[in-house]
């Protein structure tokens, strides 16, 4: 088994450099470790280091996107909420406007109702009063004509005769008028 390992190119170079330490070194095996070396380098770099510095590359390359794709939303977020927060602000100045508005029209319409409550008990209380003074002229008709009705049957019972229809008329609207006049 030693032979094998020693046949092999690796394995020559470790036995390389223990004979190294042991002060021997072959030309020909750092030459061939010195090929090996250069031509894994090479092929290290074509197939593994490329791909691998690539691969970091379009990893870093998205990263920055991602990162300007973020603060592009962040700022975008800001707008947004600036602009909803300015929409906010008129809605609730526009709610304001409306509860003054409808706090004065309320206004307006209580002292449209009171205004129209106070002319209407005006208006009920004239008309009571016109009714009044309606009724108390007819209360006062009436008692003038049974009065004068009773002041001329007696009168005519005293002097023993009756005044004609005519008489007992003017009779009537002379007393009525002098009682009306007394009145007020």
């Amino acid at each position: 088994m030693m032979g094998l390992f020693t046949a092999s190119p690796l394995g020559g170079g470790l036995l390389a450099a223990a004979e190294k330490e042991q002060g021997f070194a072959d030309p020909d095996l750092v030459l061939w470790s010195f090929l090996i070396f250069v031509s894994l380098l090479v092929l290290l770099r074509k197939f593994a280091w490329g791909p691998i510095c690539e691969a970091l590359d379009k990893r870093e390359a998205g990263i920055r996107s991602e990162m300007e794709q973020a603060k592009l939303s962040a700022e975008k977020a800001r707008q947004s909420q600036a602009a909803y927060e300015a929409k906010l602000a008129a809605a609730a100045q526009e709610a304001n406007q409306i509860v003054a508005a409808a706090r004065e029209e309320a206004a307006n319409t209580k002292s449209k109702i009171l205004a129209d409550a106070h002319q209407e008990a005006e208006n009920v209380r004239q008309r009571g009063m016109a009714d009044v003074e309606a009724a108390r002229r007819t209360v006062v008709n009436d008692l003038a004509k049974a009065s004068v009705d009773q002041a001329v049957g007696l009168a005519g019972k005293l002097i023993h005769r009756t005044l004609d229809k005519n008489a007992h008329s003017d009779l009537i609207s002379e007393s009525v008028t002098k009682f009306a006049n007394s009145r007020s």
